[in-house]
């Protein structure tokens, strides 16, 4: 997998635009692009005010110039074009081989590659895709065209939409079935096909597939922050011209941004008055504002209705919000550049993750922040700055963890241990922490916070955090798949440590062996800590397994 998926998507974005200014240089080839829109787009274009046309327009061209016979040239743009492109702009090489197809995912998440799978060809390709993997589950569907980079891997068009419903695809599946056995010569399909399938009797309900997640604004937007901060730019002009190219419609009035429009803006600025390098600059501005003037971005439930009325009514009991609801809305704000506190105080609020005991808020609040509050928000602040935001799960795990430390005296008084009672104990009980897959992420996420409080922060930290991480990260995932299968959560008894397992059933605690309802668990191990519940015949159930690392954070344990 390349390291920085950022470089290679700007250098696609350079050499795709050198390809679209060749298109613009000659006018008779301009002409056939603008005739060739009736074949791509039989229902007629996009509206200049439909949020969608400037998608539209990126994957006419995508068709036009990468895809489709010129009869002006004489064979396809590109490959017209290749050898002069390819000596010029190292981008060149990811639009001559790009493909375009309906892949369904077929694995995703923080710490998982973001695998796809052609419907049609069935070939399969690995994305290099982190933010768009933090949107997608398994059995979605992405539509659009991949740009393959030299490591093997592939980023997404920009103008690629996904899908999430499961009656439309199964109909997309019947559909494409048809066409694989109408083919039995060929296991491609044209951009120009792929357009009238899902932009034509589909439209309705792509429509808001096709808007841009809350998560790829925010990193397009810290992507532009960047930039900015290393062009010398202040807090104050980085906001204003983050906000003037989110205000801004992407690109309706010409082929080629840059003109009389936020990116020629900047870019003049940048000419004038820096010396930053405006290749790379110009992709950067191109990828942030065609993310940023693009549709508001929605959830893939957000038909889940949310209780927006009794928040804001400020009843004494509003209504828990969907969890996929609360984090689109949370999404949401932080891409509208809404305060990353005050978004994450009411993310809070709708997940039901507030501190328990009002009287303790109430004198934590009088009190002022903690300590380690204070510090991951300049954590949190810093990364933003660095074009490195906080994904939400990360701020949400570092948030919670300040809450569970927020009698600390200093950061003197932090040690490992803390890190590895949150993630094995803590975060669970918080709803934070629920499958295996999310483990290494966190521990990930908790060791870098480690790292940078002692680089920062002068607090020798990082080597003690990420062993004793490293050494709980194996048992957690393990304990955590127990509970997935078995299908159980958390319980109000105290945990026990198990001394012995007995097979079938028979688990051998502190002086008492107790026999559970259902088989041993494969991995439940000695040493562990377990919850249980009683079954009405008065068996037990295990209703929560920790690993031997949370000890130390478990009320009420005793040992085996």
């Amino acid at each position: 997998m390349i390291t920085d998926p950022d470089r290679s998507r700007a250098l696609l974005e350079v050499a795709f635009a050198a390809a679209v200014s060749r298109l613009l240089e000659q006018a008779e080839l301009q002409a056939e692009f603008e005739r060739s829109s009736a074949v791509f787009r039989p229902a007629g274009p996009a509206l200049a005010d439909d949020p969608g046309a400037s998608l539209a327009r990126r994957r006419h061209l995508e068709w036009f110039l990468l895809e489709r016979p010129s009869e002006t040239l004489g064979s396809v743009p590109i490959e017209q074009w290749a050898a002069e492109l390819a000596a010029e702009h190292e981008g060149a090489e990811a639009l001559l081989r790009s493909k375009a197809a309906v892949f369904e995912v077929l694995s995703s998440g923080a710490d998982m590659a973001l695998r796809v799978r052609d419907l049609l060809a069935r070939t399969e390709d690995v994305l290099d895709e982190p933010e768009v993997a933090l949107e997608l589950k398994p059995g979605d569907l992405i539509v659009g065209r991949l740009f393959p980079t030299i490591d093997g891997a592939a980023v997404l068009s920009p103008a690629a939409i996904w899908l999430r419903d499961a009656q439309l695809t199964a109909a997309l599946r019947r559909d494409l079935d048809a066409l694989r056995a109408a083919r039995r010569g060929t296991l491609r399909i044209s951009q120009a096909e792929l357009e009238r399938m899902f932009f034509g009797p589909l439209a309705a309900a792509s429509a808001a597939a096709s808007r841009t997640p809350g998560v790829v604004r925010r990193a397009a937007r810290n992507q532009l922050a960047a930039l900015l901060a290393r062009a010398g730019f202040d807090s104050e002009a980085i906001e204003a011209w983050c906000e003037h190219f989110a205000a801004t419609p992407y690109e309706t009035s010409g082929l080629l941004p840059g003109a009389a429009d936020p990116l020629g803006e900047l870019m003049e600025e940048l000419a004038m008055h820096t010396d930053i390098d405006l290749v790379e600059a110009r992709a950067t501005g191109l990828q942030a504002w065609s993310v940023l003037g693009a549709a508001t971005p929605i959830a893939p439930e957000a038909a889940v209705a949310s209780p927006e009325t009794s928040e804001a009514d400020g009843g004494d009991s509003p209504q828990r919000w969907d969890a996929a609801a609360a984090l689109a809305a949370f999404d949401r704000e932080r891409a509208e550049g809404a305060d990353l506190e005050s978004a994450f105080r009411r993310l809070e609020a709708r997940l039901g993750v507030d501190t328990e005991d009002g009287e303790e808020e109430a004198g934590s609040a009088e009190a002022g922040p903690g300590v380690l509050e204070v510090l991951i928000d300049e954590y949190a602040w810093e990364r933003e700055q660095n074009g490195q935001a906080l994904g939400t799960d990360e701020f949400r795990w570092l948030r919670a963890f300040a809450q569970v430390q927020a009698g600390l005296p200093g950061l003197e008084d932090l040690g490992a241990q803390a890190l590895v009672a949150f993630a094995t104990v803590h975060a669970r009980r918080a709803g934070l922490l629920a499958a295996p897959s999310q483990v290494a992420a966190c521990c990930r996420c908790l060791e870098e916070f480690a790292a940078w409080c002692e680089r920062e922060q002068d607090h020798p930290l990082h080597a003690s955090a990420a062993s004793a991480l490293e050494q709980a990260r194996p048992d957690l995932e393990r304990v955590l798949s127990i509970e997935l299968s078995s299908g159980n959560a958390c319980c109000d008894s105290p945990a026990r440590q198990v001394r012995a397992l007995h097979a079938p059933n028979v688990l051998e605690l502190e002086n008492e062996r107790v026999q559970l309802a259902d088989p041993l668990p494969q991995a439940l191990r000695a040493g562990d800590w377990v919850q249980c519940a009683s079954e009405r015949d008065g068996r037990l159930r295990l209703a929560a397994v920790y690993p031997p690392q949370a000890a130390d954070a478990l009320p009420g344990r005793s040992a085996g």
